[in-house]
């Protein structure tokens, strides 16, 4: 019932997301304020498990604003292009709250055969 409980918040994080991230990269395109800053860059995934990884890219792709370029699974990371990405560092720690703890609840890696 608990994995039940986590996929169901983890989909709502992400509808949630993906209206956020809607308006968010509609806004960086018309702004006329900022021009947006993008960048290719590199995000580890070390606790997540073969699943875990591509259900984290899955999250990633479908959200607004971001691309999986390319998964690293011996590295345990997803390449990402990023359409602004002025703080890397800070995209990097924005999708592991959003997207970490309930990915590893539920592909923790080490578990499967």
């Amino acid at each position: 019932m608990a994995r039940w409980m986590t996929a169901l918040g983890l989909a709502l994080v992400f509808l949630a997301e993906v209206v956020r991230g809607g308006l968010g990269t509609a806004w960086r395109i018309v702004s006329p304020h900022r021009r947006p800053q993008p960048r290719v860059l590199r995000m580890r995934c070390p606790g997540l498990d073969d699943h875990g990884l591509v259900a984290m890219a899955s999250l990633v792709c479908l959200t607004p604003g971001s691309t999986v370029v390319d998964i690293e699974t011996a590295g345990r990371a997803l390449v990402l292009h990023a359409l602004d990405a002025a703080d890397p560092d800070a995209l990097v720690a924005e999708l592991r709250a959003r997207f970490e703890a309930p990915l590893l609840r539920l592909f923790p890696a080490g578990e499967r055969p």
